[in-house]
């Protein structure tokens, strides 16, 4: 007679120990599965196959009395996670990636100790820069509260802290204490040593360390449409035709002006209307992507297909020709476009970016999600799960968002060429 799957924490804790030791899997989790001994102790097992080996193993990741049915579950989807990454499960609960049935540390300064060694064990390289960052926020909530037990720890305690090290040392580094006590309590919190996060509640509530510089973004629709025709009038000036296109393009594309000026012909798709290249900033930025689908809306090919004729031989589109030192055209040169047609202060060349995301999700005729439009900025954004969306996630919804945009764009410059009629 065969024994079903366990289900849940009731169905394991009735099991009862045999003459000889038994295996019961578990239902939700094909690998994972509970041995009962003769003596009655039960451990879990977690059954792989070694990435780079191929031999099959079973090993013991923890006993019954130290982690429960939905703890034992959890465990096992990272185990597997990792197993991904060529990580095995012993080498994880070595290297402490998995903590199982340790005994919660005493301090708040040996709970930041663990988080440090965490990190520092995932595989991920770190800079000294940015490790010794970490220690001398340490340092900092050490000094208020290092002694205290972590479930201790209370909001008024990190508040008062992070607000002292404000006066003292400056708005950012009490903002930056605070982000890392939430760290490490969260640490913490998982692991079960700790009941509640009493950092999650100081969000907000220190001194902000003063808003980044925007860049300048028109929203109205009648000034879009001035400046569009504005930029197409400066082909009766002496404005070079690619500074002239870029500016053209630019509203259109949702990229960066560096990825625009620097946009090489090898990228550009125009039969499958795509261009695809790695974005300058993701080089350095863990918010960018590493690679970006821009589809091309029937505007911007026209004009591509025109610039290829221009600039078809050469390695960039809107290569620098002539005795120049740069390959392609400098960001200054659009700067002093946007200048001279009298939108200075008004609209940058960034700021494309943010009219464009605004505008695709506030214009009740285009509507946008925030995930369509953060995906086409290239910005890294992620599922319920937690994993990253892949470069082409909602890539129709993304076509689809580029024509629309494109289109509303000239329709924003036609109704504005009426007014001048």
């Amino acid at each position: 007679m065969g024994e079903g799957k366990l289900l849940n924490q009731k169905e394991c804790v009735a099991l009862k120990p045999r003459d000889k030791d038994y295996t019961r899997g578990v239902k939700s989790c094909p690998r994972l599965s509970l041995r009962v001994r003769s003596n009655g102790t039960k451990e879990w097992r977690y059954k792989y196959t070694h990435p780079t080996t191929k031999v099959k193993s079973t090993p013991t990741i923890a006993t019954f009395e130290e982690c429960d049915f939905a703890t034992a579950v959890d465990i096992a989807g990272q185990l597997a996670d990792l197993l991904k990454k060529g990580i095995t499960p012993d080498s994880a609960i070595k290297t402490k990636l998995i903590q199982i049935g340790d005994k919660a540390p005493e301090t708040f300064s040996k709970l930041a100790e663990l988080w440090v060694e965490h990190k520092l064990a995932g595989g991920k390289e770190f800079s000294d820069s940015t490790i010794d960052y970490w220690w001398r926020n340490i340092r900092y909530l050490n000094y208020y509260f290092g002694d205290a037990p972590p479930q201790s720890v209370s909001t008024r305690m990190i508040l008062t802290a992070c607000e002292d090290k404000q006066v003292s040392n400056g708005k950012k580094v009490g903002i930056d204490m605070r982000s890392y006590c939430e760290s490490i309590l969260r640490f913490g919190k998982i692991r079960g040593w700790l009941d509640s996060n009493e950092a999650i509640d100081t969000r907000g509530e220190l001194l902000s360390a003063g808003a980044p510089r925007n860049h300048p973004a028109l929203l109205d629709k009648l000034e879009i449409g001035r400046l569009l025709h504005s930029i197409d009038c400066l082909k009766e000036t002496r404005t070079h035709p690619n500074t002239i296109r870029v500016l053209s393009l630019l509203p259109h594309l949702f990229v960066r002006s560096a990825d625009i000026r620097s946009m090489r012909w090898e990228d550009i798709d125009l039969e499958a209307k795509r261009w695809v290249f790695s974005p300058q900033k993701g080089r350095s930025n863990e918010r960018m992507v590493d690679s970006l689908v821009v589809p091309l809306s029937a505007y911007v090919l026209s004009e591509l297909e025109d610039q290829k004729t221009i600039t078809g031989d050469c390695e960039y589109v809107f290569a620098s020709k002539g005795n120049t030192k740069n390959e392609f055209i400098s960001r200054n040169v659009l700067n002093s476009a946007i200048e001279r047609v009298g939108f200075g202060g008004e609209q940058s060349p960034h700021g494309f970016r943010a009219t464009a995301k605004t505008l695709a999700m506030e214009l009740p005729e285009l509507n946008f999600s925030d995930t369509v439009t953060e995906l086409q900025l290239g910005h890294k954004i992620k599922d319920i799960h937690g994993t990253a969306y892949n470069r082409v996630k909602f890539l129709d919804d993304r076509t689809r968002l580029m024509e629309e945009f494109s289109a509303w764009l000239l329709n924003a410059k036609e109704e504005y060429k009426k007014t001048i009629r």
